[in-house]
């Protein structure tokens, strides 16, 4: 079972209703009210992200049911607009609280970051902090992919006090605590991001 697309605007309009679909598939397909608010605040964080990733753009919202695994799936064109430069520009230049707030502030930040021209990152906005890796990994120039498994695997290995920080921001992650996997997929102007959740 799968919900029509629904578009969703970064001005909120169409957000109430992709969290609504999103409800009532998991109330149709039987799931517990605990498991219905798991997937609706899987949908919120995701949907806050888009918000933050494509300025004042759009994007298109489905989620699919197959027996117990549940995605949401959000697909976006990002328009380097002069306004949405200037906003992720000064995202990565901000003089205060320049590191990345939690888990999902740190996965915003890295998907921004790699909409920004060379040379306008700050150090916090590296686009291999997150394990996006750098666009000569996959042979295309501006093609980049990450999932969250693979970087809870990389934090787990990793021995410092940055990825001490990051297992920390998971653990209270809404995200990363009910998800059973986040992906991001960038290439060119368009970002997919998809987040798993089984039951």
């Amino acid at each position: 079972m799968k919900t029509e697309e629904i578009t969703v605007k970064a001005s909120g309009q169409g957000i109430e209703r992709a969290v609504s679909e999103t409800e009532e598939l998991a109330f149709i397909s039987g799931l517990s009210n605990k498991q219905c608010l798991h997937l609706r605040l899987l949908a919120e964080e995701l949907l806050g992200l888009m918000q933050d990733v494509t300025g004042q753009g759009e994007a298109r919202y489905t989620v699919e049911q197959c027996e117990t695994t549940y995605v949401m799936e959000l697909n976006a064109d990002v328009k380097m607009t002069k306004e949405v430069r200037r906003k992720l520009i000064e995202l990565s230049s901000r003089k205060e609280n320049a590191a990345p707030k939690g888990f999902m502030g740190r996965l915003r930040d890295s998907i921004a970051a790699v909409f920004l021209p060379a040379g306008n990152t700050s150090t916090g906005m590296k686009v291999g902090l997150m394990g996006l890796g750098s666009p000569s990994d996959y042979g295309t120039y501006d093609t980049y992919s990450w999932t969250m498994t693979q970087y809870m695997e990389g934090v787990k290995k990793a021995q410092s006090e940055e990825a001490e920080e990051a297992m920390s921001e998971m653990e209270r992650s809404i995200v990363a605590s009910i998800a059973d996997e986040v992906k991001v997929h960038i290439m060119g102007s368009h970002v997919k991001i998809m987040i798993t959740k089984e039951f």
